[in-house]
């Protein structure tokens, strides 16, 4: 390759990347997924056809985040194992779950089955879905067999084991993150001096929305709001007390999504004091590293990991009939004990695979068998207080968290 053209491609690839990203922060300053997405010229020869088409070729394509990657790629090579001939699953090119969702709305991506990292993602591609299509569905809630929460696994915080009984004490007082706006603030002081800490970006990452549920729901509670939760998130008293929250928040651009925080926060503990993570990464990292711990904020938020077959028109009903079998077999007890060797807890009763004894063997680390939960806000809720936080507090957080 010659270096004219080699300095065309380049060059094209940095308009599109420029196009893409001005349209991502378009998008999400503007509140929402019913904006279309500009035509790129070039890019769907660039990745055969747009980031995850599959209806050429009749593959049953699989979207979804970094945190199932791994399980979900063991078991699509046994489902094609097993239905050799019939089915033919493929797994695409990872999104975070917002970014999926956005991506299914303008056709970018075309999967048969899509699994973000919480039921929220699914319920609100549905409503924006039916919004842009005349009240098309493009998802069956109702169906057992096209909608399936399979796994789950809570929020925790992330620390070492010498930093877990102070933060044990904060995330057990009624109202942990007032008292983390004080470490932050300077207001209080932790035994070793320095704060700071860091959640995935709440508009991109579940592990940040779910993190940001935890907040409001705090939030509106301290200040007797509990009613009024869409209100509270877009308030300017809300902002504030994020602004002052979040004041040693480190944030770190390669790091806004939940796997990649998780693989930052391990390689390096003392960058942060704390993270927030689900359950399942953080087993996972003190299997590693037993200097590290976890605390369960009470009450947590959980992640439930669930999958949709959709009903889009770019899925032949040879691909729908696969996606259903999929499904069913990400529900199987073998495709379930392969979830708990990653550190899931299998939701469905009387699964034979649990996760029981893999906490019992961390219980010095923190790990438990209960905890205790909030009910999710709405997406709406959820959606104005992220962009609240995108908006009112990233552009003034230091990288360094100081």
């Amino acid at each position: 390759m010659n270096s004219i053209v080699a300095g065309r491609i380049v060059l094209l690839l940095v308009v599109i990347g420029l196009v893409v990203g001005g349209y991502r922060w378009y998008s999400q300053s503007h509140g929402g997924p019913g904006l279309s997405m500009p035509a790129i010229p070039g890019l769907s020869s660039i990745f055969g056809g747009g980031a995850g088409s599959s209806s050429n070729n009749g593959d049953i394509l699989v979207l979804t985040t970094g945190t199932k990657k791994v399980w979900l790629q063991q078991e699509i090579d046994a489902f094609n194992d097993q239905n050799q001939g019939k089915y033919h699953a493929v797994l695409a090119p990872l999104l975070e779950s917002r970014d999926g969702m956005h991506a299914i709305l303008e056709g970018h991506a075309q999967p048969v089955v899509w699994s973000p990292s919480s039921p929220v993602w699914i319920a609100r591609l549905g409503s924006a879905w039916a919004e842009s299509n005349n009240g098309q569905s493009i998802v069956n809630l109702d169906s057992s067999d096209d909608y399936k929460v399979i796994l789950t696994s809570p929020l925790v915080v992330l620390t070492t084991k010498h930093k877990a009984p102070f933060f044990k004490a904060i995330f057990s007082s009624g109202h942990p993150w007032s008292e983390i706006k004080e470490l932050s603030m300077g207001g209080r002081q932790t035994p070793w001096g320095s704060f700071k800490f860091a959640h995935a970006d709440p508009l991109d990452a579940s592990s940040g929305m779910l993190t940001m549920s935890l907040i409001l729901t705090d939030y509106a509670s301290s200040t007797n709001q509990q009613a009024d939760l869409d209100g509270v998130a877009k308030s300017d008293g809300f902002a504030q007390y994020l602004q002052g929250l979040d004041r040693k928040f480190v944030f770190d651009q390669s790091a806004i999504g939940s796997s990649a925080l998780e693989r930052a926060y391990s390689d390096d503990p003392g960058s942060r004091d704390f993270i927030t993570a689900y359950e399942s990464s953080a087993m996972q990292a003190c299997e590693d590293d037993p200097t590290l711990a976890v605390v369960y904020p009470e009450p947590t938020a959980i992640a439930d990991q669930s999958a949709a077959v959709l009903s889009a028109p770019w899925v032949t009903a040879h691909q729908q009939e696969g996606g259903r079998a999929f499904l069913a077999f990400l529900d199987s007890d073998q495709s379930l004990a392969d979830a708990v060797k990653l550190h899931f807890r299998p939701v469905r009763v009387g699964a034979s695979a649990s996760l029981d004894s893999q906490i019992q063997a961390l219980e010095s680390a923190g790990f438990q068998q209960t905890y205790s939960h909030i009910d999710l806000p709405t997406y709406d809720a959820i959606n104005d207080a992220a962009f609240t936080w995108r908006q009112r507090v990233e552009p003034h957080v230091s990288s360094k968290g100081q």
